[in-house]
């Protein structure tokens, strides 16, 4: 017995394995490493912020589609996080932990967005970056933070398709929840996934056709990146979809009340192939599976370097 255990252990003495290389691949980047601690964004400030073709833009009106300067939406290094896995756009790997983010404040009116267009849409498409909501809350109503159009035009051109990522606020010390927000008739989830305020979160959705489920997931950065919950329903039959035309970042309140905060940082976009979820599972931290597992002449590992002899 004793023979076969030793065999068996020099047999695996060698042997590593390892889970796929921990990178994200996207076709857009945006940091928001350009600029300095407070200043107000800029169309130059995310041109320089950004890896990948597209063009960024601020937008002073997000419900009109009104291009402009957005004082509301400043860079602060509060407002960065560092990338749990680098994320490949091209030739270029962004690794950095990076030392600026974007905050947007919603005052009682007048919010404001970021937003990228696309030329030559298709389905599906992919997002994902790094969020906190601050401050306690105000009242019961939703607030829309990310909002993907199939349209480029006001929503008369629409066609009308859009798919958002709305929260809700709570107030009596309840936990706000996440929702997704799509069409036929402005369909939202009704139960809602509970986050945690001033917690950071990875977010993920995938933009789908008409009759596809739409989905939304969201990941703990405090627990090793495990999935809070997703938020998913199908798309109408009826409605004209198409690829996703234009994307935007910030927040929509629906009930004018007391300023609050919204943090964004590394929003990464898949338009080639739509991968959906983006970052965990997709060749990055995986939240059901351990990280690594080594054998080896006095060494084992289990998980992220937890064991070792």
């Amino acid at each position: 017995m004793k023979h076969l255990l030793l065999t068996l252990l020099l047999a695996i003495a060698s042997i590593t394995t390892t889970q796929a290389a921990a990178t994200i691949t996207a076709d857009e980047f945006q940091g928001f490493e350009a600029g300095n601690d407070g200043d107000t964004m800029t169309d130059a400030l995310l041109a320089s912020g950004k890896v990948g073709s597209g063009t960024w833009l601020t937008v002073e009106d997000p419900e009109a589609f009104d291009d402009g300067p957005t004082p509301n939406i400043t860079i602060e290094a509060d407002a960065a996080f560092p990338l749990y896995t680098p994320v490949v756009v091209g030739a270029t790997t962004i690794s950095t932990a990076g030392t600026r983010g974007m905050r947007v404040v919603t005052p009682p009116s007048g919010e404001n967005s970021i937003a990228i267009n696309f030329s030559s849409p298709t389905n599906p498409d992919s997002i994902a970056f790094n969020f906190r909501w601050n401050g306690s809350g105000v009242n019961s109503s939703p607030r829309d933070i990310v909002a993907m159009w199939s349209g480029n035009a006001a929503n008369s051109g629409l066609g009308g398709g859009f798919q958002r990522i709305q929260l809700y606020d709570a107030t009596g010390g309840a936990n706000p929840t996440w929702r997704a927000h799509y069409q036929p008739n402005f369909t939202q989830t009704s139960a809602g996934t509970e986050f945690i305020r001033g917690r950071w979160y990875w977010v993920t959705a995938q933009h789908v056709d008409n009759s596809q489920l739409y989905r939304v997931s969201f990941y703990d950065t405090t627990t090793g990146y495990t999935l809070t919950g997703t938020e998913s329903g199908t798309i109408g039959t009826d409605i004209d979809i198409g690829g996703m035309m234009h994307l935007q970042f910030g927040a929509i309140k629906y009930n004018a009340d007391a300023s609050q905060t919204y943090d964004f940082d590394n929003i990464v976009i898949n338009t080639t192939a739509g991968t959906f979820p983006l970052g965990p599972g997709d060749g990055g931290v995986a939240a059901s599976s351990p990280a690594r597992v080594t054998f080896g002449k006095g060494q084992f590992t289990w998980g992220k370097g937890a064991l070792r002899p």
